[in-house]
């Protein structure tokens, strides 16, 4: 968290690099151009199936800040998911990216989206998008989420105990939306309220200092659990208006 004042270029090769720490070997690091230089950087992990669960969180940040918060806390959790789940037996094969350019309009999602034909959006059950989190909660964002995606988020956080919220969020958008308008069932995992988010993200206020250890390992806990759910149960088929 500490490398979070790196540009977006050096972002960039930071992830690769976070990747290859947690594990992955060179070959298996993939780089998707999202065009003026910047790249997705994306990892597969094989499951028993070819049924799809996308992970990912965009590594990109405004000229303000640091970016720590926004969203340093979602690429690095990225890799530290994949660090976790790589070794373990699955059913599912998790595709995990750090997704450039999202601060410009949600770009390199779009361009991953835009890569994918017919029979590979066929095969993805499930995207789970962390953007912002470690600073006062952890919430799923209701009105920028697949409604079945966060009822199964908030049943797998109650089973493991753990403090989420399915939360109203007005303001901005997240990488989430580039799938579900593929018709590609989605959530975004929170972790600032909106009482401090717009304090915060795209301003000065977003470094060190308004990370929380604690609050970004709860984050963790929850994505971990809704991964692991949905590994053990797929989530489709989703009717196309309920995406």
């Amino acid at each position: 968290m500490q490398r979070s004042p790196l540009t977006n270029a050096e972002r960039d090769k930071a992830v690769v690099e976070l990747f290859r720490l947690a594990g992955a070997k060179p070959e298996e690091i993939v780089l998707q151009d999202a065009g003026r230089g910047a790249n997705n950087v994306i990892v597969v992990k094989k499951g028993k199936s070819d049924r799809v669960i996308v992970v990912g969180a965009h590594h990109d940040k405004t000229r303000e800040g640091a970016g720590t918060i926004d969203n340093w806390t979602g690429a690095t959790m990225v890799t530290n998911l994949y660090q976790t789940l790589r070794n373990q037996d699955t059913d599912a094969t998790f595709v995990f990216i750090g997704f450039a350019r999202e601060e410009e309009g949600l770009v390199g999602s779009q361009v991953y989206v835009r890569s994918l034909d017919a029979a590979k959006k066929g095969k993805i059950d499930s995207r789970t998008n962390i953007d912002t989190v470690g600073v006062d909660m952890t919430g799923l964002w209701r009105n920028n989420s697949t409604p079945a995606l966060v009822a199964r988020g908030m049943e797998a956080a109650k089973e493991a105990g753990l403090p989420v919220v399915s939360m109203i969020f007005h303001g901005g958008d997240a990488d989430s939306t580039s799938f579900r308008r593929g018709q590609i069932p989605a959530l975004t995992i929170l972790g600032a309220s909106e009482k401090v988010i717009w304090d915060i993200s795209h301003s000065a206020n977003d470094t060190m200092a308004a990370f929380s250890l604690k609050h970004y390992k709860d984050a963790f806990d929850a994505a971990l659990a809704l991964l692991r759910s949905l590994d053990r149960r797929a989530l489709g088929p989703v009717p196309r208006g309920q995406i």
